[in-house]
């Protein structure tokens, strides 16, 4: 009877040592992200240099063993949801004006609504502050997205954070559209002068969401689109016979005269209804 009491006691020790191993198995599968400092946020990569359009969608990651930062500050808003216990980071950058939806999913159903949300920040320092919150893209307390018809060019910062019950994967993705509003933005909605029979001609505009096609548009002088971020098309017709062609640029009110609008022009010839 003593040895077979023995016996027992030994099997059973076995099966707690196996269930423990087993435990720490499972728990040391699910990885810290990558991406979860800021200084190493995961790329959301626009193609052809940032200008192309369409829907961007970065790494899929688990935000199971993800951890905030020291010194990491989070949106009044994800602060109030409660979904600032840990976080992980993406980047992408915009070379001109665009229209912009950011959107948080998951692929099954690990976490529950609200215990996952987003802040996006116009900036590239780690770590951001609420002053380099995004004034158009709003911070976002659930699955979701925020959009806006007209973003600034410039590098942004995504931080993707959730309560302790954000457990299981996320996915991040970009959506980028033409922005809006933006008059004469393309040579197929250029103003048009007619043909010029006298001797002055104009047209004013509000410049503001405009954005350039590709980054052979920009104006050769300064080849980066940190100078010249947009434009704007003009058509005209000259006559048979003329002395001279005089072109003006003028800036109509605005601004406190502390930065200097930058600003220059280029002429083609040929119709531009035919390429």
């Amino acid at each position: 009877m003593i040895k077979r009491k023995k016996h027992i006691n030994r099997y059973w020790g076995r099966f707690f040592v196996a269930i423990v191993s087993a435990l720490l198995i499972s728990f040391s599968s699910v990885a810290q992200p990558v991406n979860d400092n800021c200084t190493n946020a995961s790329t959301i990569n626009i193609t052809s240099g940032g200008f192309d359009k369409g829907v961007f969608t970065g790494t899929q990651v688990d935000m199971t063993a993800s951890t905030s930062q020291s010194g990491e500050s989070f949106a009044p808003s994800i602060v109030v949801s409660g979904l600032n216990k840990k976080s992980v980071w993406y980047k992408f950058t915009l070379p001109t004006h665009r229209s912009v939806r950011v959107s948080i999913g998951q692929p099954g159903s690990a976490i529950q609504a609200g215990n996952v949300g987003f802040a996006v920040y116009k900036t590239n320092n780690c770590l951001p502050a609420d002053k380099d919150l995004s004034n158009k893209l709003s911070p976002i307390e659930t699955f979701g997205n925020t959009y806006h018809p007209c973003v600034d060019p410039g590098e942004y910062l995504v931080q993707v954070s959730g309560s302790n019950g954000a457990n299981g994967p996320i996915i991040l993705s970009v959506e980028v559209g033409e922005s809006d509003p933006a008059p004469y933005d393309k040579l197929t909605n250029a103003s048009s002068f007619g043909s010029m029979t006298s001797k002055s001609y104009s047209t004013d505009y509000f410049v503001e969401c405009q954005s350039i096609d590709l980054a052979a548009e920009v104006c050769q002088t300064s080849p980066t689109f940190q100078s010249y971020t947009k434009s704007t098309w003009h058509t005209f017709t000259t006559p048979a016979y003329f002395d001279y062609l005089n072109v003006w640029l003028g800036y109509l009110g605005g601004g406190d005269g502390t930065n200097a609008a930058k600003y220059g022009y280029r002429i083609f010839e040929g119709d531009p209804s035919v390429g």
